[in-house]
């Protein structure tokens, strides 16, 4: 059987805070994560030239002179790769800025979560503890449809790593015609795409599917307003975390709704 690692390439400096995080959520092994560490700038753009990397995680810490510009730097090197950030409280800012640079996302250490976590909201209780790789693990059939490559590519790579078999499409046609042969446990959809938006993908997939789960997800928080309150919503950008673990949360919320009836 092929091993399908994620493979991340990470630039961080002391006390290697995300690396540890990393192999405590994807142990190395199949399906697990293949992770390569270095301590520059430079080093991760040169590296990117021998490594086929899926993700990218840059410490800010590492670009004093000109965060920004490194974050440039890097984002020219891979376009196509998404590029998270990880920075301190006080560089939330400066963090927050390179989203319009080339990142995709960015973490403030300390917390395994994104800054950005669309399901924070105020006066919500407290989130349960994160769970443990193997508690998010599965085998059933996701269905991604997302019009951003390098977000939809980075989702499927995250399921994939989690045992997961994924049908990955570009807009909602594209996803409609990938389930004339497949039966998806779970359809995960950007809100607004090209050719078939995601509420009107779902209303199609339903009726193929009774009782088909959906998660819709979107960059703006103003999309979740149209969306059914019994419609389980995520606002991007999303960290792996929490993608595994609304997953996993839907997929047994179903199973057992099923066997209930």
């Amino acid at each position: 059987m092929n091993e399908m690692n994620l493979r991340v390439l990470l630039a961080e400096g002391d006390p290697g805070e995300i690396a540890s995080a990393l192999h405590a959520l994807y142990p190395e092994g199949h399906n697990g994560l293949k992770l390569t560490n270095v301590s520059s700038v430079s080093t991760l753009i040169a590296t990117l030239e021998i490594v086929n990397t899926e993700v990218i995680f840059l410490d800010l810490a590492l670009a004093h002179s000109d965060p920004l510009e490194a974050v440039r730097r890097v984002h020219r090197s891979a376009p196509a790769v998404p590029l998270i950030m990880l920075a301190d409280a006080s560089d939330k800012d400066c963090a927050a800025r390179s989203l319009s640079q080339g990142a995709l996302n960015y973490l403030i250490k300390g917390f395994i979560e994104p800054a950005q976590e669309g399901a924070a909201t105020e006066g919500a209780a407290p989130k349960a503890p994160v769970p443990a790789h193997v508690e998010m693990r599965g085998s059933e059939t996701i269905l991604i449809a997302e019009d951003h490559e390098s977000i939809r590519e980075m989702a499927r790579q995250i399921l994939l790593s989690l045992g997961y078999r994924v049908l990955s499409a570009c807009d909602g046609e594209e996803a409609l015609k990938l389930c004339e042969k497949e039966s998806p446990a779970l359809a995960i959809l950007d809100v607004v795409m090209p050719k078939l938006s995601g509420a009107a993908a779902a209303s199609k997939l339903t009726a193929l599917f009774a009782g088909l789960p959906i998660l819709f997800t979107s960059g703006y928080s103003q999309d979740s307003e149209n969306i059914a309150p019994a419609t389980r919503y995520l606002q991007k950008p999303y960290s792996p975390t929490t993608l595994g673990r609304v997953v996993r949360e839907i997929l047994d919320q179903t199973k057992t709704l099923k066997a209930s009836n």
